[in-house]
């Protein structure tokens, strides 16, 4: 009986002992455990709550329970983003719209056609013509000349006496309206003659460089690069559906830069009203 009281006692001052010794181990992790702080830091990782880290719990927390696996939902498809317009403007009014031209009609001829040479030599001078630099000092646009023989092809076939049924004159069908806006847009003296096969020239490159710095200005952070690349970007979209400056330069030659506006601010994902003239444009451009 002595010695097992004596054996109890001994195991309570052990017992007691071991629990001084977790309790006091417990205390010291608690108060050396370091301060987590979010500043200057790298995010925690996932596995970390967002919020303030609770406050240390001595016993130990259940397992969360696992739900059942689920199948991954679809990601919903993102729709193109059309491109956001930037405000442009001009001592002058835009150029007038293009007319609609009406069914059934047929261009005819006022005089004869010169020789194909002669309109390219024309078309090549009128491409290496900058006429930006007299009005903006500091914009310097540069035409492909391919660019400009390919628009005077899709249009005229090259033909100088050609009138189309809206009043459009010769090799780059330019409306008479159109080259009078022109002339007064970069002040060009002695003003050029949409009727005669030179001016008729310089007026449509005029046009082509007047609407590389509008879009460039209005779509593409005063980019006024023409390049095929630009339209090459995706690869399940066709170049001459791609939204680019050359595509839109090309598309708002044959109906005008409001229209081209008007098919991006429409909210549908179609860039332009004439894909299939683009699209015989840029297949011209590579036989010249």
């Amino acid at each position: 009986m002595g010695f097992n009281g004596k054996r109890a006692v001994s195991l309570s001052v052990a017992a007691v002992l071991t629990c001084a010794a977790a309790i006091g181990g417990t205390l010291w992790l608690r108060d050396s455990r370091p301060v987590i702080t979010t500043s200057g830091l790298e995010p925690l990782p996932s596995v970390m709550p967002s919020a303030e880290p609770s406050p240390v719990v001595e016993s130990p927390s259940p397992s969360p329970t696992l739900s059942p696996s689920r199948s991954p939902s679809k990601a919903p498809t993102k729709a193109p983003v059309k491109p956001s317009r930037a405000p442009v403007t001009s001592p002058v009014p835009a150029p007038p719209p293009p007319p609609k031209e009406p069914t059934g009609c047929v261009p005819h001829y006022e005089g004869t056609n010169v020789p194909r040479d002669e309109v390219g030599t024309a078309l090549l001078a009128a491409a290496n013509t900058q006429f930006w630099p007299k009005v903006a000092p500091t914009v310097n646009i540069t035409l492909p000349p391919n660019l400009v023989k390919a628009v005077a092809e899709q249009e005229s076939g090259w033909q100088s006496a050609i009138v189309s049924c809206v009043g459009a004159v010769g090799a780059m069908q330019v409306l008479p309206a159109t080259g009078d806006w022109m002339n007064q847009r970069f002040s060009i003296s002695p003003r050029h003659d949409v009727r005669s096969v030179w001016g008729n020239a310089m007026l449509g490159s005029a046009y082509l460089q007047w609407l590389v710095k509008y879009f460039g200005d209005a779509y593409f952070q005063r980019n006024y690069e023409l390049k095929m690349s630009d339209c090459s970007v995706k690869a399940d979209v066709p170049d001459h559906r791609e939204f680019c400056l050359l595509n839109a330069v090309i598309s708002a030659y044959n109906v005008g830069q409001g229209t081209v506006d008007n098919s991006i601010d429409d909210g549908d994902l179609v860039f332009y009203v004439n894909h299939s003239y683009i699209e015989n444009v840029r297949a011209l451009m590579s036989r010249f």
